[in-house]
This record gives C-alpha cells, structure tokens and sequence, in this order.
C-alpha cells in the first residue's frame, strides 16, 4: 500500500489493490484526503512527504464503500542534501521592494486554486531538453553569509532562449512577467492540488487559464529574477509541499 520508509522530500505513491474490488477508495494520510485514479495495476494517489517531517510515521488509510479497507504505516527518514554556499548581487540581500508583497500574493493565490479531478493521463516529462542539473532539490543554500533556505525544485541548465516545456497536462494559474524572485514565471495547474511551477523565464508564452498540453512550448529560458545564471528553477506543489520533481518525472501511470 505504501512502501515502509519514505525520504523527507520526496513524492510517496499510495497504491490499493485490484480496480475491480473497490472501484472509487478514498485515501486518508493523518487524517488528510488524497485523491486517486485507477491504473492497470489498481488505485494511485500522490502523497507529499515533507522536507522537514524526518523521524515522523504517516498513517495511510484506504477506505471502501465509506468503510476501512486497508490501513498502513511508513515511516520519514532524512534525505542526503548537500550543501551548498553562493554569491548573489548585493541588490538582492536588501529587503525586497513593496511589489514584492503583491507579487507573492499572486503567486499564493495562484498554488491556492486547484482543479477537484485529475487533469493528466500521461507520464510526465522533463521542461527543458537538457538533463543537466545544477542544484538538485533540497540543497541547503547559503546567500552571501547572511541569506539560509533550503532549495525547493530542481536548476536546470541551459542557454537564454532555449524553449521551456509544459510537464504535463493542466492550466496556467500564473503567467507572471518580472517579479522581483521568481522573474518571469509561469504555474501550471495538473489538478488534485498537484501544480508545475517555471521560474527566472527570458519569456512567457502563455496566459492564465490557457490549457495546456504534456510538451507544450509556455516560454523561454531566461536569467530573470534572482538569479546567479541563466537556467530554469523547476519545481513542484503537491497539497501545499515542495517536493523533489524527480520523483513525480519517474512516476509511470
């Protein structure tokens, strides 16, 4: 149903038996919904392990017909990330400008509305051609000795102009031009609280509430925002949480 040991981080996938047994289970993980779909092999649901839920056991329950049917534990360990010391502009280390208030608000509000069903079919893909990364998912960072965070998505390498694809299926949620951080970006919905987010864009392509396609154009490589390099910040959202997109481009339905 789970496996017994999940990475702090990482993406879990719930899974429950024959679809013919129990055609629409619902899934609880510490009391919280998930939702499923059904697969070849049974009932699928995402479930995001925290980044800093190391040490913790999650219960997950499958429940049939309104009833218990399966009920599981799995317990959190701490993922290897390394760390990781940069330089940025000294611009970036003062405190923000005033529109980064309502820029942040956009971005919250945009991870804050999320289809109720499943908007994709296929596995997901890579956003850009390059395999090349250059700070993987939870590094702990450094900004010039003053600046700590823990890095929530994946840096993918690449030249201003190269195109930047959609992961998945879904709809644009956010097509933000300049932000202070995040740059030009684009936030896709995949629904089920699963978004794509594409940060530091030379370009976006897109508009809020454009479908999207699995592999379609939404915008440009750029160095926009607070970036060190041109390359693309990839991250995930599931249900409120980061987690490494690693895992989610692994996942085959």
């Amino acid at each position: 149903v789970v496996p017994e040991r999940v990475v702090a981080g990482q993406l879990m996938v719930a899974r429950y038996g024959d679809s013919q047994q129990c055609r629409r289970p619902s899934l609880l993980v510490d009391g919280r919904s998930f939702g499923s779909w059904s697969t070849d092999t049974g009932h699928h649901a995402f479930v995001p392990v925290a980044l800093g839920s190391a040490g913790r056991k999650l219960t997950a329950i499958w429940r049939c017909a309104g009833r218990q049917a399966v009920r599981a534990s799995t317990t959190v360990v701490a993922g290897d990330y390394r760390e990781s010391v940069l330089s940025v502009d000294p611009r970036f280390s003062k405190r923000p400008p005033k529109r980064n208030r309502a820029e942040q608000r956009r971005i919250s509000a945009a991870l804050g509305r999320s289809e109720k069903t499943r908007l994709w079919k296929q596995a997901f893909v890579a956003p850009t051609s390059t395999s090349t990364v250059t700070s993987e998912y939870g590094v702990k960072r450094t900004f010039n000795n003053v600046i700590k965070s823990r890095h929530r998505g994946l840096d993918l390498d690449g030249a201003v102009g190269d195109s930047v694809l959609a992961t998945n299926d879904g709809v644009v949620r956010l097509a933000a031009r300049d932000y202070y951080y995040v740059g030009s970006a684009v936030v896709i919905d995949h629904g089920l609280g699963l978004f794509s987010l594409y940060f530091h864009l030379s370009s976006v392509d897109v508009e809020v509430g454009e479908w999207m396609r699995r592999g379609q154009k939404i915008g440009k490589v750029g160095k926009s925002g607070r970036v060190t390099g041109p390359h693309l910040h990839f991250a995930i959202k599931l249900a409120g949480q980061y987690i490494d997109p690693v895992g989610l481009l692994a996942y085959r339905p």
